[in-house]
């Protein structure tokens, strides 16, 4: 009976009697909005890589490959300029809306509009700022011209790591984002459609057959919001769903050992933070911020709440990648505060676990550390919606952040990246970052952004807005009978349409 109420469900959601093969996921947080311009993190790259598609995105290998644009830009084949000033992006042709509408460079240059308008209350506006001007030469064709060469410009405009492309169609009937119906009902390109949104369930997503990258095989994919880590792991036993791409580090033996399962540990593009609001009055001395951090045995700590998954090693390689370097934080005999505030995802039973280490750390070093847990959607939502992380009402905070292919850190160090301006929620100010953020952004000199790199990391060492704790690692359990995952650093979801059972 299940299925041929599954295969009803199929015809109805898209119009084709085939053989219903369905994919259920669960995850522990539930996005605030279907419209990923007003998302950050996870969310929105998961909503834009299922829903809606990029001019070009990161494969499982971690290089740039093409989306809507035919191919990626460079200065070989002619798409950038000598100069680094231009970026042409040939763009697919016979691309349509889920809608039926076609694609072309008109929807560029909307999303890009919707981008810089003040209206709307977008995460960030970095790289999309530095654009003096677009043309489109004909509806294929999309010319970006920039005011100065901005080295990072491709993982910055419309990538997995930013914004996806929306329907200029759309878009121009409404005066905002907020005012938008993609919020909760969205078009775009992608794999998948959303056939419906039960707010505090599920997301249920019908295979979009006239996908530009070969209709989904997997007929019907099923978001599950199940807050309970625990709970995720029973249903993935008796089957009720079938698959979590970030699980619970203290359950990973208990999955390994459902024979329904596969279970791999997957780096991606991310870090754990523990991020001190530098503008706080307890805490704006970073000698003070320096003695916090070593009251906490942060290897140990991380060790033992992850069950030993996890390990500081690598963590600054996740938001330095290629330019990173070895740095040591110098000895502070500044005075702990009393008392201080820890904000973390009460959703992550490893984020807690780390916190109550860290309580306990302090404790013995004689100052009280409060934990403060917040519910995940809450903890990272924007300044306007008065998330305690970029409203900036937090002393200190346990948080993920997703990073990129890239070093270029100005969306989370520099001054003028403040919320709701950017992503630096330390609050943090550091005039020689600033100049380094600046020329590293200016040239496509790689060992000139080298030591521009190694000036910001030796300064944060110094300075201590933040400790980069862990490099993300997903712990992904998929059925066995899942064929063609290829995933990425980026998204579980890279490559979804291939996906067979």
């Amino acid at each position: 009976m299940r299925l041929v109420v599954l295969g009803f469900l199929w015809i109805a959601l898209t119009g084709f009697a085939a053989p219903p093969t369905r994919l259920i996921v669960a995850q522990t947080a539930e996005p605030t909005s279907l419209d990923p311009l007003l998302l950050t993190g996870s969310p929105a790259e998961e909503i834009g890589s299922l829903v809606y598609s990029f001019l070009v995105r990161i494969d499982d290998r971690g290089r740039l490959v093409p989306d809507l644009a035919e191919r990626v830009p460079t200065v070989e084949n002619g798409d950038i300029a000598r100069d680094g000033r231009t970026i042409t992006y040939h763009l697919r042709r016979n691309v349509r809306w889920q809608d039926g509408a076609p694609f072309s460079a008109a929807d560029v240059v909307s999303t890009y509009r919707a981008v810089m308008d003040s209206r709307n209350a977008v995460p960030t506006r970095l790289g999309y700022d530095d654009v003096a001007a677009i043309d489109t030469p004909d509806a294929a064709t999309v010319r970006v011209h920039l005011r100065t060469p901005f080295a990072p410009f491709l993982t910055y405009f419309f990538e997995t790591e930013s914004y996806p492309i929306l329907p200029a169609h759309i878009l121009e009937r409404t005066a905002g984002l907020a005012d938008s119906t993609l919020a909760s009902a969205p078009i775009g390109t992608g794999p998948y459609r959303v056939a419906r949104w039960n707010r505090g369930d599920a997301l249920l997503l019908a295979a979009n057959p006239a996908y530009f990258g070969g209709a989904p095989k997997i007929a019907t994919l099923t978001i599950r919001f199940v807050p309970n880590p625990q709970s995720i792991a029973a249903e993935l036993q008796t089957g009720e769903i079938d698959a979590t791409f970030d699980a619970d580090p203290a359950l990973a033996g208990r999955l390994r050992a459902n024979p329904r399962l596969r279970v791999q540990l997957v780096p991606i593009f991310g870090f754990t933070s523990l991020t001190f609001q530098t503008r706080d009055p307890a805490l704006r001395d970073p000698r003070v911020r320096a003695a916090v951090v070593q009251t906490l045995s942060i290897e140990r700590d991380i060790r033992r709440a992850s069950f030993g998954t996890l390990t500081t090693s690598d963590a600054a390689q996740a938001l330095f990648t290629w330019a990173t370097i070895p740095t040591t934080r110098p000895r502070s005999n500044a005075p702990l505060p009393p008392r201080l505030t820890l904000a973390y995802d009460a959703s992550s039973a490893l984020d807690r676990n780390v916190a109550e280490q860290f309580q306990a750390d302090a404790l013995q070093a004689g100052m009280t550390l409060e934990l403060v847990p917040y519910a995940r959607q809450f903890l990272l939502a924007p300044a306007a919606q008065h998330g305690p992380i970029e409203s900036g009402r937090f002393q200190l905070a346990l948080h993920a952040l997703l990073t990129g292919a890239d070093p270029e850190t100005s969306w989370l160090l520099a001054s003028d990246q403040i919320p709701p301006a950017g992503f630096n929620v330390s609050r943090y100010g550091n005039a020689d970052v600033d100049r380094a953020l600046a020329d590293a952004l200016a040239t496509p000199d790689e060992a000139r952004r080298k030591r521009d790199y190694a000036l910001v990391q030796r300064a944060i060492a110094h300075d201590v807005p933040f400790v980069a704790l862990w490099q993300t690692r997903e712990i992904e359990a998929l059925p066995v009978d899942l064929h063609g995952f290829r995933g990425s650093p980026e998204t579980p979801y890279f490559g979804v349409e291939g996906w067979s059972r």
